[in-house]
């Protein structure tokens, strides 16, 4: 079965009957013919990934991947090269335009990322060790296709290279500080330290179940009108919430998984006093810039990236064995793909 038909068989029964079908397998079509190495934003030497080959070479295993997609699927009438220049000048000191462009490419790989996974958890895998892996290798291809434009964006606002001919954001502007929810990722566990059930490495048995119950306590205070932690606290998880297109629950959960995980990629509760964390997260949510730059829309991006790691896209009590979180269709999928060879590398190979 090739990709195209695989693509088919998953997706097509899901499209909308009055969306636009020609339209939809155009763009299906771009996106799994993408599926290759493209070196645009990096190579094998400066790539933020690498592996060490078996003759000690380096090789770059993510930015290498990135490839402009995105303006192929907005200007569909111009050849790949042409569309680039367009695409990147029509943004270019544009910086609503580009947030327009980039927000409606990261809401639609994280849709399909939200419907691939939940396909996958749905269809079994054959039982045939080569068949399985076959079966795997098939959605990895579809979910990083169909993540493409994420890969595009994220590549565009953590641009490194010197020549940035085919990026609109502006990177000589001199800004200071980064984006509001990577703030939130560094301070949210302490200023929601009272509120947390997970410690480093320990989910402690949270649920759902929990989350609400907490969740609930701290609205009921707020709709009372009283001025307390709790309250402040709501505010705060409704501010993040609104900020990052989640629910407040989720915000927890996040809070919950950045105490959980055991490296320091984001805060955690005992960095500072959680009055202190409390007080300066309402009042970064409440700032707004001076003036709106192409610099500032690519922090704020980044950040949401970032902080979107924390936060699941099915919820169920899968979510706290770190399972159906943001990326999965792509992420899990290739640690499946990993296990199957590891564990029958004989009848495989």
């Amino acid at each position: 079965m090739s990709n195209a038909q695989f693509s088919e068989t998953l997706l097509d029964s899901k499209v909308d009957p009055d969306s636009q079908p020609g339209r939809y397998a155009n763009m299906t079509d771009t996106l799994l013919r993408n599926v290759a190495r493209f070196d645009t934003f990096a190579t094998d030497e400066n790539d933020e990934f690498q592996i060490t080959r078996e003759d000690g070479r380096k090789q770059g295993i993510f930015k290498v991947w990135a490839l402009p997609v995105i303006p192929q699927l907005e200007i569909t009438d111009r050849d790949v090269d042409s569309a680039i220049v367009e695409w990147t000048e029509s943004l270019t000191d544009r910086p609503l335009a580009l947030y327009e462009s980039m927000e409606e490419w990261r809401s639609f790989s994280a849709v399909t990322d939200r419907r691939l996974q939940s396909i996958f958890a749905n269809r079994e895998l054959p039982a045939d060790p080569q068949d399985a892996i076959v079966e795997l290798v098939l959605r990895q291809s579809i979910a990083f296709a169909f993540t493409s434009p994420f890969y595009h964006l994220e590549a565009l606002v953590a641009d490194s290279r010197d020549k940035k001919a085919d990026n609109p954001i502006d990177f000589s502007e001199t800004e200071s500080g980064r984006g509001k929810l990577d703030v939130v990722a560094m301070l949210l566990p302490a200023a929601l330290k009272d509120k947390l059930h997970a410690s480093r490495s320990d989910w402690n048995g949270c649920s759902w179940a929990d989350i609400d119950q907490s969740l609930e306590r701290m609205r009921s205070d707020f709709l009372s009108g009283e001025k307390t932690l709790e309250s402040a606290q709501y505010v705060l998880l409704s501010k993040v919430g609104h900020l990052a297109g989640i629910d407040p629950r989720v915000v927890l959960f996040a809070a919950n998984a950045l105490e959980f995980i055991p490296s320091d990629v984001g805060g955690k509760s005992d960095d500072i006093p959680q009055d202190d964390a409390l007080e300066t997260l309402l009042q970064v949510l409440d700032d707004t810039p001076d003036n709106l730059t192409t610099l500032g829309v690519a922090k704020e991006t980044n950040a949401l990236i970032r902080f979107l790691n924390w936060c699941p896209v099915i919820l169920s009590e899968r979510n706290f064995q770190c399972q159906q979180w943001s990326y999965d269709a792509a992420c899990a999928t290739a640690g499946s793909l990993v296990s199957w060879i590891n564990g029958n590398t004989e009848s495989v190979f």
